[in-house]
């Protein structure tokens, strides 16, 4: 296989020395006669994979779990509270400028809630840092402004597309339902659709 899930990977991609467009697969450990060799164990989203090997994972029992947003959260050192933030942040494992995982159907992960919620305290809610630690919300304004901040870029992302979800809904059951699939189409469209 060229890559799978959750096995790690054991085979190397080479260009072969001195010649032009030829690659050579290399063992980098022992491979037990009958196992699997793979490529790659870094996961793929589905727009990777389609984008490499022209094919995705279905919706369903076969759903890509490597689908994700990523969202960076980097704090201002002009912030007359950037030390004091930036302190809190390594207290919990986290560090300035660090990326988040979002994805779809799932609840925003705790360490992008607390780094949103920490951007956005003003010198008048440091009181409620204990709040902050226990995951609660430290205001309402500062709450409005964190899922402001998620809604913009939400919407950010969207408006890079196109076309509207539901068009594209549309047009994949269009494709579906023909005669004669485009299963290239499909594939892109199923992409789109599950980005949205």
């Amino acid at each position: 296989e060229l890559f799978h899930f959750g096995v790690p990977q054991n085979v190397d991609v080479r260009e072969k020395a001195g010649q032009k467009d030829v690659i050579e697969l290399v063992a980098s450990k022992d491979i037990e006669k009958g196992r699997q060799v793979v490529i790659r164990d870094v996961p793929f989203t589905n727009g990777e994979m389609l984008e490499y090997f022209g094919y995705i994972w279905k919706d369903g029992a076969e759903e890509n779990t490597n689908d994700y947003y990523f969202f960076g959260v980097g704090f201002k050192s002009s912030d007359d509270l950037y030390q004091w933030k930036l302190s809190l942040l390594k207290s919990r494992g986290l560090h300035n400028g660090m990326m988040y995982r979002v994805k779809d159907k799932e609840p925003i992960d705790a360490d992008l809630l607390f780094a949103l919620r920490l951007y956005h305290m003003t010198v008048f809610e440091t009181d409620d840092e204990n709040a902050l630690r226990n995951n609660k919300i430290v205001s309402l304004q500062n709450e409005r402004a964190v899922f402001e901040m998620l809604s913009s870029a939400c919407r950010a992302k969207l408006s890079s597309y196109p076309t509207f979800l539901s068009d594209d809904e549309k047009e994949l059951e269009k494709e579906l339902a023909a005669t004669r699939k485009n299963q290239r189409k499909i594939n892109a469209l199923r992409v789109i659709v599950s980005e949205k």
